[in-house]
């Protein structure tokens, strides 16, 4: 779990950028049997929350936050009026060639994925809001600050108050990003430090999540 004060960096936008319109354990399933899942990756992990089998919940009263598997969804709440909250495992993923990373979220306010996180790296953000608009981060580390590398985008894809479902894809040494299967954007991919993936929630939101499924 990570938590701390968000940091909103105006004017970062780097080039290559295209418009298209508590951790926990290891354990991973190399061969799922899920014939709904593409064929193109060697490699899965996926986790439908069915049950907690990777230690996802957490209470921490301190930070007006948790995290519990309820009827078969993630339920993660952060009622904290600033600081965001992130929980992440480890998937056992090798993110040094292609990869897929993708998850369903819904929320009352803002909410995202986290990928390529590590024990002492944030990893990168892909979030949505409800206002229509999705932005991403390198969420930094405990002595880094956290580097905006898209801001706040306008998107008719993206469904307000309800599920949506969203992907980062490396191909080529790009990640392209997707929201409810129409794609958002595309920027040069980055060096990532782990292969924990995840769920982020700003502040002040209630959120769910369900389908986790990392390729690679």
């Amino acid at each position: 779990m990570k938590t701390g004060a968000y940091k909103w960096i105006a004017g970062v936008l780097l080039s290559g950028i295209i418009f298209t319109s508590c951790q926990q354990n290891n354990y991973y399933n190399t061969q799922p049997n899920n014939n709904h899942h593409n064929t193109g990756y060697q490699n899965e992990f996926y986790d439908n929350f069915s049950s907690d089998r990777y230690n996802w919940g957490f209470g921490s009263p301190s930070d007006s936050a948790y995290a519990s598997v309820q009827n078969g969804e993630l339920l993660f709440v952060n009622y904290a009026l600033g600081g965001l909250q992130t929980a992440v495992v480890s998937t056992g993923a090798n993110f040094n060639g292609d990869f897929s990373v993708s998850a369903s979220v819904k929320s009352d306010n803002r909410m995202g994925i986290v990928f390529g996180a590590s024990s002492s790296d944030y990893g990168y953000s892909f979030i949505v809001d409800n206002s229509g608009q999705f932005e991403v981060y390198k969420e930094g580390s405990a002595t880094a600050a956290a580097t905006q590398l898209l801001g706040w985008t306008n998107s008719s894809a993206i469904t307000s108050n309800g599920w949506n479902t969203l992907k980062v894809e490396q191909v080529n040494n790009s990640w392209t990003g997707y929201i409810n299967g129409v794609q958002v954007f595309q920027i040069s991919a980055y060096a990532t430090a782990g292969s924990r993936c995840g769920f982020i929630l700003l502040p002040n939101t209630a959120g769910h999540a369900d389908d986790l499924d990392v390729k690679w």
